[in-house]
């Protein structure tokens, strides 16, 4: 009898160590999907920097548009046209700069779809 309840207990014991090792395979598993999910949300945050870098470089362009239309202001009130040249100028910079900016928000996008 007792060699029965030995045989049984070593067979429970061999079931519960199997089953401890699937459970760790299938926990190796979850800590790997969560390391993409932490390398996933890493580039979306990278991803996000980019365009607030982009958008503020952006408002630092408007803020030094808003300055020149004001000096043209004075300038056309004191009988001076020189600055409109100036302002048309930066005006078609900026216009340039917001197609890279599309451009460069477009291929941060792909990258994200792609990971």
């Amino acid at each position: 009898m007792e060699s029965e309840f030995s045989q049984e207990y070593l067979t429970k014991l061999q079931i519960f160590s199997n089953q401890l090792q699937i459970y760790g395979g299938q926990l190796q598993v979850l800590g790997n999907n969560i390391q993409i999910l932490a390398n996933h949300i890493e580039s979306l945050g990278s991803a996000v920097e980019s365009i607030g870098n982009i958008y503020a470089n952006e408002g630092n362009r408007v803020s030094i548009i808003a300055t020149l239309l004001q000096q043209s202001q004075q300038n056309n009130s004191n009988g001076q046209n020189n600055s409109d040249n100036d302002v048309t100028h930066e005006l078609h910079g900026i216009h340039m700069q917001l197609n890279q900016m599309q451009s460069q928000i477009q291929k941060i996008l792909d990258r994200l779809n792609n990971t």
